[in-house]
């Protein structure tokens, strides 16, 4: 069997087979997700519906939405009361899928139930927080009952007070007038070169969604105020009954106006439904807030799922790391962390640091170099136990700072990584009611082994207190060999080396 190119005409009449996804996610959604991809291809193979398509020369494979019986009943399992049996679902649902696309697949998009039922010793298990989608009670987003909507309520309020408005239906004659208000809004926005061609590519499919509205099976209404339309929103609802927004813009020189905009276009176009899909927050703090700000009832975590051992491109690991590990019999999650964690971090150290013995051993980031390997310049993982964070350990990418670890290296007669990039290790730190029971160990592992992803071939440097002598035993476990010495009186520090 092949894929056959996937077109609205074709989307339309797969509905009734994707209406049977258990996700509430957008990604089945043809204009507000499917359609922003290129060469994007479909198989019906009598039991379920494969997607993919490509981004940036990288092929996506969506995992499957089964609608024959037979596999319609592993579904069913995944929310069971039985956690043997879910598990077993997941395995027949994911060993299918590879079945057909081939070993090497990489699965996006996995639903929460199977990605977490799936069995950690088999598949590698990757989630991005900033890729997945609020979702909403419809009924509580609707009638902002209670306290924690008191603030919505007031927004509303006050529009409606201050302004003579109307919301109806987006006309075919608005078309001029709502560009001008999304050139508007992107003016008063600050872009990157990227940024702004991602603008230009929007309003491209916002141009192509009004003048297709019906084709589309799209939903569109207006805000106006005082005369002027202040407000526009693009909707549809999903082929399983969720209502997702695609396109909200409004003007905020007008008080309120997005709390009256959302809830309007709510009430008038999703009023019967159980759940709104408001998207992802790209991990943009300003939008994460407001979305956050609406209570939302649940996210649809998006997750890669591939077989272990399958060699996957570094920046697809690096979006979606997360995965779960079980030491000692306790689980902890490790996921890697950004710059949104900047504060979270830095109390970490600053509270360990406080109750160390002898705080010389650790050697605290400066909060420019914490910065800085959040913000990109390296890989940095958290360990977490529930919500808590209890242990931390990086590889900084920072070739600067490596030429000058192979400086020391060189001077205490260490060559051998003379022709190779040198990175550090660093960073690695644990909450000290979870020593001694091998998280530090695991924790340096695996960031050991995503080094290897990102820079094969290089050497790792880990610099270490000469008397510190549990760290370099620990270092010396996982093939670290001291390699070099230096005087920083009153310190003494060895120079720990392991080629990857």
């Amino acid at each position: 069997m092949t894929y056959k190119q996937l077109t609205l005409s074709e989307y339309k009449n797969l509905k009734e087979k994707l209406a049977k996804s258990i996700s509430k996610g957008s990604e089945h959604n043809f204009s507000g997700f499917l359609d922003w991809f290129d060469d994007l291809s479909y198989l019906d193979d009598g039991n379920a519906i494969f997607i993919k398509a490509t981004a940036k020369d990288h092929t996506l494979n969506w995992f499957p939405v089964f609608y024959s019986e037979k596999y319609l009943k592993e579904v069913r399992l995944l929310n069971g009361e039985s956690e043997g049996e879910a598990k077993q679902a997941a395995r027949a649902l994911i060993d299918y899928a590879f079945s057909v696309v081939g070993n090497d697949a990489v699965f996006y998009f996995v639903p929460r139930e199977v990605a977490l039922n799936a069995q950690v010793c088999c598949y590698d298990i990757y989630f991005n927080r900033n890729t997945s989608d609020y979702i909403y009670a419809a009924q509580d987003f609707i009638s902002l009952k209670g306290k924690k909507y008191h603030a919505k309520r007031n927004h509303i309020s006050k529009f409606k007070s201050n302004y003579n408005w109307e919301f109806r239906e987006y006309r075919a004659d608005d078309y001029d007038e709502v560009l001008r208000l999304l050139d508007a809004w992107n003016e008063n926005k600050k872009f990157g070169t990227l940024s702004r061609e991602s603008a230009e590519y929007e309003k491209q499919f916002l141009k192509n969604w009004l003048e297709n509205l019906e084709e589309r099976e799209l939903l569109s209404d207006v805000l106006i105020a005082d005369g002027a339309i202040v407000g526009v929103t693009v909707g549809e609802i999903s082929p399983n009954g969720v209502g997702v927004v695609i396109f909200e813009k409004a003007n905020q020189e007008f008080e309120g106006v997005y709390s009256m905009l959302s809830n309007s276009f709510a009430k008038k176009r999703f009023s019967s439904l159980k759940y709104i899909n408001r998207q992802e927050d790209m991990g943009l703090m300003g939008l994460r807030k407001s979305k956050l700000s609406y209570n939302p009832s649940d996210f649809s975590e998006r997750y890669v799922l591939l077989k272990k051992e399958t060699e996957v491109e570094a920046r697809y690991k690096d979006s979606y790391y997360k995965k779960r590990f079980d030491i000692n019999g306790e689980e902890f999650v490790f996921k890697r962390l950004d710059i949104t964690f900047y504060e979270t971090v830095r109390a970490f150290y600053i509270d360990g640091i406080s109750k160390l013995k002898d705080p010389k051993f650790f050697m605290n980031y400066t909060d420019e170099e914490l910065a800085a390997i959040l913000d990109g310049g390296g890989f940095f993982v958290g360990a977490f136990k529930g919500e808590e964070l209890v242990g931390t350990a990086a590889v900084d990418f920072d070739e600067g700072y490596g030429e000058l670890l192979k400086n020391i290296l060189s001077d205490g007669g260490f060559n051998d990584a003379k022709d190779y990039p040198v990175f550090e290790l660093s960073g690695i730190f644990v909450k000290e009611d979870f020593r001694k029971m091998g998280l530090a160990g695991t924790l340096t592992a695996e960031v050991i082994n995503i080094a290897r992803l990102f820079a094969p071939n290089s050497y790792l440097c880990a610099v270490v207190q000469y008397d510190n002598i549990p760290s370099k035993n620990n270092l010396s476990k996982l093939g670290f060999k001291v390699s070099a010495r230096k005087d920083y009186a009153p310190y003494l520090f060895d120079y720990l080396t392991l080629k990857l």
